[in-house]
């Protein structure tokens, strides 16, 4: 096993967070845990006993929870980089993926550790805020898909991800694996609770966004749901999506979130109901809603892009939080 206070170093001195340590702390820290099933020697390999599970368990814990509070503070400082060299894209891979090995990690190791319940949602929740605070709106949405799933199975709510096929809607061209040439076999797959009419979709790079992301927008609704802290992941999981939604493709996709308010489940409903369990907190969550569509508004013209939902004018008006 290497060297772990080693690894602690050469993952904080940036200079040397690179793809090659990153296999090397998911081979520390993940793989006891979880095999990799591409290397035939794992497969053969037999499963830890119960006793040595533990050992492991309690030896790389803290080292794992130390990995990715040490990444969040470093992600926190390049906020503000302006120059994206390739350096700085190798650098920000390294910790993102060596902080959700470290995660991924936690989860198996979770009843032989000292954390509370929820901790381990909480930090991925910060880890992701600090992915989008630094621009990386594209995997902060893809992990947002995987955590809403996550926040799912902790509160013990179904999601709904049914396809339907409707041959009227646009198509989604799948690309051969390897290929540049697009398959003329189009499926024509669309989800049938989109708020979005076809009206307004702009080109097939939005209508793939949608497909793939619009439901990150909603999460069942249940009211039985009274734990603050899970009603907080929640509301921060579809903020972080709002922020990268408004931001990724020069706002191009800001248009569409009057329509996703329009479903049951969104940060509006969520708000409300935090609003009868800290109501403080809840017109704090409402406010910086309002402070993202101000944003997101004012880079339009007034007539232009939100027509037939108006959302700079509602924003205007009044604030948010009226609508509890």
């Amino acid at each position: 096993m290497a060297n772990i206070k080693e690894l602690l170093l050469q993952l904080k001195d940036l200079a040397h967070c690179n793809d090659n340590l990153a296999l090397t702390i998911r081979q520390t820290v993940l793989e006891p845990f979880q095999l990799d099933l591409s290397k035939v020697d794992a497969v053969r390999k037999p499963p830890p006993t119960p006793a040595r599970f533990k050992q492991m368990a309690t030896q790389l814990a803290p080292f794992a929870m130390r990995i990715v509070n040490q990444n969040i503070e470093s992600l926190a400082s390049l906020k503000g980089t302006t120059s994206k060299s390739k350096q700085y894209v190798i650098t920000v891979n390294c910790l993102v993926d060596t902080s959700f090995y470290a995660l991924s990690a936690l989860r198996h190791m979770n009843t032989h550790t000292t954390l509370k319940p929820l901790d381990i949602e909480k930090t991925t929740s910060n880890l992701i805020g600090k992915m989008v605070d630094i621009g990386e709106y594209n995997r902060a949405l893809d992990e947002l898909r995987k955590f809403r799933s996550v926040l799912a199975s902790v509160a013990k709510v179904q999601l709904d991800s049914k396809l339907t096929v409707d041959n009227k809607s646009k198509t989604i061209p799948k690309k051969r694996v390897l290929a540049e040439t697009q398959d003329n076999n189009q499926s024509t797959y669309k989800r049938s609770f989109s708020p979005v009419p076809d009206s307004m979709i702009g080109n097939q790079w939005e209508q793939e966004m949608l497909y793939k992301y619009q439901d990150l927008f909603q999460f069942p609704y249940d009211t039985s749901i009274n734990d603050r802290t899970m009603v907080l992941l929640v509301l921060a999981y579809q903020m972080n999506a709002l922020r990268c939604w408004c931001e990724v493709g020069d706002n191009a996709l800001a248009k569409y979130v009057p329509y996703f308010m329009e479903k049951s489940g969104n940060f509006i409903d969520w708000s409300k109901h935090l609003y009868k369990i800290d109501a403080e907190t809840a017109k704090k969550q409402l406010d910086s809603f309002q402070r993202l569509l101000y944003k997101a508004a004012n880079k339009y013209p007034l007539t232009g892009i939100f027509r037939g939902r108006n959302i700079d004018a509602h924003t205007r008006t009044y604030p948010v939080y009226t609508l509890i």
